[in-house]
């Protein structure tokens, strides 16, 4: 198949190094690297039965390109998702045979009458980069390392492709990655759809996909408490895409890249404010965003057009707003530029903090710059930002920050130092570090940022391209289980010099310097990071409630679960990161109970429970009694197709085992509805229905303009009576020989429950 998506004609900029490359910066197909690891032989490959295999994988696995892959086919994948979750699940397909435009598609998602659209179902052919194995050793990926004969290369499976149609070799493995982002205004039920691949010389394949959605719901994440700061690197879009640096061109490449990094729930702006901040560590090194000029009269003016294009772009394009992070007053190298007119020439002054010249620099700057965002209206968000230095350099620059303007606020990613931890709005600890628990208290107290990073240091756990994915998702439980705000790391887009085909860099272990993509694409480890912040989120949400409720063993359990995620649990057990995470996945599902819409599928369950007359007793006669399964899908297909949601399906051990219903009013009553509930008879006694009418009622009362909610109950059902009580109903009184069931009249009980009461109730 033809490259594609070429944005530029290519200029010829040196040698290529591998001979399968046709393009220097690929952006739509292109071939990757070879690998030359020992592999499975044609001897393996046709033991295949079948030419083509498709089955369901997993998320934690790296499939091999050229190996057979180990896996117990499977054609349906059962997932569980939030409402506003974004969930991943992996397909593997394996040929002995060369196919040819191989695509993938998957159908809606249904559930009754509700659907998960297509739009919201990504699929991505999972491909190969050059990968290094620089910490086998377990001993960290730094060091500066020149001969790639010691890097140990192979090619593994890490981007999420772009590119719909593929040609597949014989003899060749093709993971693909499905992406759901379920929406937050979804149903609660059992979606299904279908995944299909398709090709010109194979009939189609196809796959079941199966989402639970639960009724719970993630905050967007704008809105995630979790403080995520991945470093961006503007200058190296420009060089990949070769477009002119902050040219129209560059930001509409920048969008989406920058956008993927706020629906990651990113927090922070990265700028630099000096030339060469990190000494230029990476392909791309920084330039400063601002421009120094020193009049022939000594004085400095400040032009900040650069600074301010890429801060209004990231705000307001990509809606990254939170924090403006400014780099840094304390470079690896001490060489500071500056544009003389009296020379017409840039020149750089080399000098340290603490230096009178230092001094001047730096403090005429930062009044400038402090006058600058304040009348730009960004003062408060933006920080001075500084990574591990000199204890005294950064109390010198300190220092000079406060003499200029003592409200700026400053951050530093390093070690934590007593001495200067006060003054630090934004602190962020390497892995394996702690803050003493009463300075996270003050800070805390404070409205201070405490976060953790892990860089090249670390061994595992990491987001190398050769880390097991679960990595990914460990680190970012390790910011929840460590009691921290949030986590960083150094950069989400430092290309290599040809990063879609080989992740290895010259100084760091490969993947280390980026997880984003040029295309761009997302990666497996990018995807895999998401989930463990939506899961910090989710244990977040879960503690509150499980506090509230006063649940103390289902809250200790889950904590206990959660505080393995550090270096101490990790020392104590022998589980893999994989392990780690879908042990605390089932922890996280504490309820084993829930409601949710009713499913078609449901019908024989709810005629196998509601078929009983100790329930039929306690209702109206309009159910009918014995109870069919013909009963029961006239029921579902009722329900299914009304536009309110009035009726909420119990689930009990993953099986419909009662029901919620409100039935409206009319004309002058039409803010008052009517509840009706009935559970399983194995269920009674268990608190149960207590905790899914609460849960009911709010999602009646959240999506309805009813004002009001009454319920009858008849005399001698005192339990039913106790529930109605514990959640706010208040009795009004009694209808004397109000009903006649069984052959006799009986008193009818009369509760209600406004609106605002619940509400308090519920605060």
């Amino acid at each position: 198949m033809k490259n594609a998506l070429i944005l530029s004609a290519l200029l010829t900029l040196g040698p290529v190094c591998f001979a399968q490359q046709t393009e220097k910066y690929p952006l739509g197909n292109y071939e990757e690297l070879t690998d030359t690891k020992p592999h499975d032989g044609a001897e393996v490959w046709n033991k295949m039965t079948t030419p083509t295999c498709l089955s369901w994988g997993t998320t934690d696995i790296r499939y091999k390109k050229l190996n057979v892959p180990d896996i117990k086919k499977t054609t349906r994948w059962q997932g569980k998702a939030w409402k506003g979750e974004r969930i991943n699940a992996q397909a593997v397909l394996w040929t002995k045979e060369a196919l040819d435009d191989v695509t993938v598609t998957v159908s809606e998602l249904k559930s009754g009458s509700a659907v998960i659209p297509a739009s919201a179902i990504t699929t991505n052919f999972v491909r190969y980069v050059m990968t290094d194995e620089l910490n086998k050793d377990r001993k960290g990926g730094c060091g500066h390392r020149e001969n790639k004969a010691e890097w140990d290369s192979s090619v593994v499976a890490d981007v999420l492709d772009i590119v719909k149609i593929q040609d597949i070799k014989a003899c060749t493995t093709q993971p693909i990655w499905l992406n759901v982002w379920v929406p937050s205004d979804a149903r609660a039920g059992k979606y299904k759809g279908t995944l299909t691949v398709s090709g010109k010389n194979f009939q189609d394949m196809k796959l079941q996909v199966e989402i639970d959605v639960l009724n719970r719901t993630l905050p967007a994440p704008q809105d995630w408490a979790f403080h995520l700061d991945l470093w961006q690197n503007p200058y190296s879009v420009a060089r990949y895409y070769q477009v002119p640096l902050w040219s129209k061109e560059h930001f509409d490449a920048m969008l989406p890249i920058m956008k993927m990094l706020a629906n990651a729930g990113q927090r922070a702006i990265t700028t630099s404010i000096m030339h060469k901040p990190w000494a230029g560590q990476t392909e791309d090194h920084f330039d400063s965003m601002v421009t120094r000029i020193k009049k022939i009269d000594g004085t400095w003016v400040y032009s900040y057009d650069v600074f301010d294009k890429w801060v209004e772009f990231m705000m307001n394009e990509v809606g990254i707003k939170d924090m403006i992070s400014c780099y840094t007053m304390i470079p690896w190298a001490l060489t500071f530029d500056y544009y003389d007119e009296a020379t017409s020439r840039v020149q750089f002054i080399n000098v340290k903090p603490g230096d009178a010249e230092y001094t001047e620099y730096w403090g005429s700057f930062l009044k400038d710059f402090s006058r600058h965002l304040r009348k730009k209206g960004w003062f408060e968000k933006t920080a001075i930002s500084m990574d591990e230095r000199p204890m005294e350099a950064m109390r010198e620059a300190i220092k000079v920050i406060k003499q200029a303007d003592p409200e700026f606020k400053i951050t530093l990613a390093g070690n934590y130092h007593p001495e200067i931890q006060s003054d630090l709005y934004y602190l962020s600890i390497p892995y394996g570090h702690k803050f003493p628990e009463n300075v996270k208290a003050e800070r805390e107290r404070k409205g201070q940022i405490s976060t953790v990073y892990t860089c090249c240091s670390e061994a595992f756990p990491n987001t190398f391209t050769f880390s097991d994915p679960a990595e990914a998702t460990w680190t970012a439980l390790h910011a929840i289980a460590g009691g921290y705000d949030g986590y960083l790391r150094w950069a989400v887009n430092s290309w290599t010099a040809d990063p879609l085909r080989d992740s290895r860099f010259r100084t760091w272990a490969a993947g280390d310097t980026y997880s984003i993509y040029p295309g761009p694409r997302s990666s497996i480890r990018f995807e895999r990071l998401v989930e463990g912040i939506q899961d910090c989120e989710k244990i977040r949400i879960l503690r509150e409630e499980l506090a509230a409720k006063g649940a103390k063993g289902k809250l200790n359990k889950l904590n206990k679960a959660v505080a393995k995620f550090t270096p101490e649990g990790l020392s104590e057990t022998q589980q893999s990161a994989a392990e780690m995470v879908n042990e605390l996945n089932k922890e996280m599902d504490v309820d084993k109970y829930k409601i949710r819409s009713w499913s078609k599928d449901d019908f024989s369950t709810l005629a196998k429970y509601l078929n009983n007359k100790k329930i039929w007793d306690n209702c109206r006669d309009s159910l009918p009694y014995p109870y069919s399964e013909d009963d029961a899908q006239q029921f579902i297909l009722f329900v299914s197709s009304q536009n309110e949601q009035n009726n909420y399906c119990i689930e009990v051990n993953q099986e419909a085992a009662g029901n919620i219903s409100f039935a409206r009013g009319i004309d002058v009553e039409r803010y008052n509805a009517e509840l009706g509930y009935w559970l399983a008879e194995p269920y009674w006694g268990k608190g149960i229905m207590t905790q899914m009418l609460a849960l009911a009622i709010s999602c009646y009362f959240h999506h309805t303009d009813v004002m009001r909610i009454c319920a009858n109950v008849y005399a001698g059902n005192i339990a039913s009576m106790r529930v109605l009580e514990k959640i706010g109903f208040r009795k009004c009184g009694i209808h004397r020989n109000a009903c006649f069931k069984n052959g006799v009249f009986t008193d009818c009980h009369y509760f209600e429950l406004l609106k605002e009461e619940f509400r308090n109730l519920v605060k």
